[in-house]
């Protein structure tokens, strides 16, 4: 990387090349070179490197599956405000992962404020406890709604539980 970039704009750098790294664009496919940008930009204080790190870590892509750690970036990046970031640490309170109880309630919380960020998966998540009703009043004019708003984003599993819960007939989506 050029020399002399301020934190920000070395951060969004690392996070852009930990992508093409990632996906293997431009060159082979190397999940340890990409967690290592992520970590580096990360270590700036860029939300999506951290978000993008503990998805690695998430998953075990370049490095050995750590929850925990997955946990700590996922926490970094929600306190940065990034509406990913909120809705991945809402998905480990509602699955009680990476150490954590099962904490709806706090996944309740988190998928709001990932939603009220614009987060296509904050939306997303939100709209399937709306849609089941679990841990909230059932809701599914409002599930659909936010898997409308998600699914036009380009968000993949929105548009899939789009199409399974509301595309059975006249009373789908029907409180």
């Amino acid at each position: 990387l050029q020399r002399g970039l301020s934190p920000e704009r070395e951060g969004r750098a690392r996070h852009r090349l930990g992508h093409l790294w990632r996906e293997g664009e431009g060159g082979p496919r190397d999940p340890s070179r990409a967690l290592r940008e992520f970590s580096a930009g990360a270590a700036l204080g860029h939300a999506g490197c951290h978000v993008a790190a503990g998805s690695a870590y998430e998953r075990g892509e370049g490095v050995a599956r750590d929850r925990a750690r997955a946990l700590g970036h996922y926490r970094e990046a929600a306190r940065l405000g990034d509406g990913v970031g909120l809705s991945n640490l809402g998905v480990f309170h509602e699955k009680g992962l990476g150490g954590l109880e099962p904490n709806l309630p706090r996944a309740i919380e988190l998928y709001r404020r990932s939603a009220g960020s614009g987060s296509a998966s904050g939306k997303t998540n939100l709209a399937a406890l709306l849609y089941e009703g679990r841990g909230l009043p059932q809701d599914r004019p409002e599930a659909r709604r936010l898997l409308e708003e998600a699914a036009a984003s380009g968000h993949a599993r929105a548009g899939r539980l789009l199409a399974k819960w509301f595309s059975e007939g006249p009373e789908a989506g029907s409180a």
